[in-house]
């Protein structure tokens, strides 16, 4: 492995090294190849995504929700980044940049109940409670089974 080191400008193989870092679980190696790397390709979206995503199997949400926001701004209506972005959030309990997320995400798939189910919980952890109402229902008409949002409004309402 030590020879992929040696061509610091190549991409391809620092990725591969980095890959294989990730793979053994050596986190640590492998953000510090990615950021390297970001240093020379600072435009390279795949760059930001892989280090965001590492930085997560490092159970480090707060850096992985920023790389994962710069990957957002070389791409911005990147579905996937906009999926990670509004789960990110949420646990990192931003339930405003949660909701964000989540709205942007719905813009582009207005009926995925697992995006509504976030909105309205966001939604309900910041007292938004008509907004939450509203989006429940929404989701009822997408679920119309799911008695955890029957449940959900009852409790809203009464």
């Amino acid at each position: 492995m030590e020879w992929l080191t040696i061509k610091k400008q190549d991409k391809d193989l620092n990725v591969l090294l980095a890959d294989i870092y990730e793979r053994e679980k050596n986190y640590q190696n492998a953000i510090y190849i990615y950021r390297d790397m970001l240093e020379i390709y600072p435009w390279d979206e795949q760059l930001f995504k892989k280090l965001a995503y590492v930085y997560a199997l490092d159970w480090n949400n707060e850096e992985s929700f920023q790389f994962y926001e710069k990957a957002l701004k070389k791409d911005r209506w990147n579905i996937e980044i906009l999926d990670t972005l509004a789960h990110l959030a949420l646990e990192l309990k931003d339930y405003k940049k949660s909701l964000r997320y989540a709205g942007l995400y719905l813009k582009e798939r207005p009926r995925d109940g697992e995006k509504l189910g976030l909105k309205w919980y966001c939604l309900e952890m910041t007292w938004e409670t008509e907004e939450a109402i509203a989006t429940y229902n929404k989701l009822l008409q997408i679920q119309p089974y799911n008695s955890e949002v029957q449940d959900r409004i009852l409790h809203l309402t009464s």
